[in-house]
Formats: C-alpha cells, sequence, structure tokens
C-alpha cells in the first residue's frame, strides 16, 4: 500500500515537473506586430510551402486570413511576401494604419491551425508575448494615448501662459 502511495507521489512529481516542458511545443509561424506613429506593421513568418497550400486550399490572400482589430474594428492590411533565399520560410510583412484613438488591439489569425507565438508590442514599450492556439484571438494590447501635434501644440502654449503669469508681476502685465 505504502509503495502504491509512493509510485503515485512519484509519478505526481514527475507529471508536475515534466508539464511546463510539454505545454508549448515549439512553432513553425512567427508574429510581431509594432504599432507606431499612426500605423501598424506585423511581420509573420511562416514556413512558405505551407503558406502556399492554406492559401490555395482556402481560396484567399494572406492578408484576408489575418484579423487586425482595434477597439473591436477590424482594419484592413496590406500585405508584402518575401521568400528566404533556401524558399523554406516567408515573410509576409502586412501593414496599415491604426484608427485615431483606437486604445487596444488585437491579432487573430486563420492562417494557422497549431500553436504560435505573437509579439505585440507599441514603439517604445516592451513586447508582450503570447501563445496562441489556432484561430485563436489573442489578449487585447492596450495602447496608449497618442497626442497630435496639434494637442501638444495647445498644452504647450497653455503651459507656457500659465508661467507667464507667475513670472510677469501683474503691474507689468497691463
Amino acid at each position: 500500500m505504502i509503495r502504491r502511495h509512493v509510485a503515485a507521489a512519484a509519478l505526481i512529481g514527475l507529471a508536475a515537473v515534466c508539464r511546463p516542458a510539454l505545454a508549448h511545443p515549439p512553432g513553425t509561424t512567427v508574429v510581431d506586430l509594432t504599432v507606431r506613429d499612426g500605423r501598424f506593421e506585423a511581420d509573420l513568418t511562416i514556413d512558405a510551402e505551407a503558406l502556399r497550400l492554406k492559401e490555395a486550399a482556402l481560396g484567399r490572400p494572406v492578408a484576408d486570413l489575418v484579423a487586425l482589430v482595434f477597439d473591436g474594428v477590424a482594419v484592413q492590411a496590406a500585405a508584402q511576401t518575401t521568400t528566404s533565399p533556401d524558399g523554406q520560410t516567408a515573410l509576409v510583412r502586412l501593414t496599415g494604419v491604426t484608427p485615431p484613438g483606437a486604445t487596444s488591439v488585437t491579432w487573430r489569425s486563420a492562417l494557422v491551425y497549431g500553436a504560435y507565438l505573437v509579439s505585440i508590442r507599441e514603439e517604445g514599450s516592451a513586447p508582450v508575448v503570447q501563445w496562441l492556439q489556432g484561430p485563436q484571438a489573442s489578449r487585447p494590447y492596450q495602447l496608449h494615448p497618442r497626442q497630435d501635434s496639434g494637442a501638444r501644440n495647445s498644452v504647450i502654449f497653455a503651459l507656457a501662459l500659465a508661467a507667464s503669469s507667475l513670472l510677469i508681476p501683474r503691474s507689468a502685465r497691463g
């Protein structure tokens, strides 16, 4: 009886140690999404033959098989594909305009069936890395509010006006 408990405890311990190593098998597809200056750029690295087969089987180009969603609204991306010199790997660069005032972005793809890595970042920020499974959508990535130059200039003018009222004596202001 004690041997069974020891054996069971050993199996549970072994499973606990081995399970993290098996949690995410290495994927052949990687996505690196960057948002900057009102635009986005997503680099999708994928097996070239798999890309050709999937586009042919689904009858749609790669740009139609991914969804970049800003604040719940899908945005169309332009796609440009290049293949490595050995023909094994394809790099699909998806680009487009970020909607003004967008506060979050998610990624989803109907192109990938297995597990794959997605890295999302805003320029100047650390990336958030997620493992996705097939058509699963990423968790929303929170974007920092962007100020246009007009709003920034208004803030600078207001601060300068406030500072001048502190520095210039009331009697000199007229």
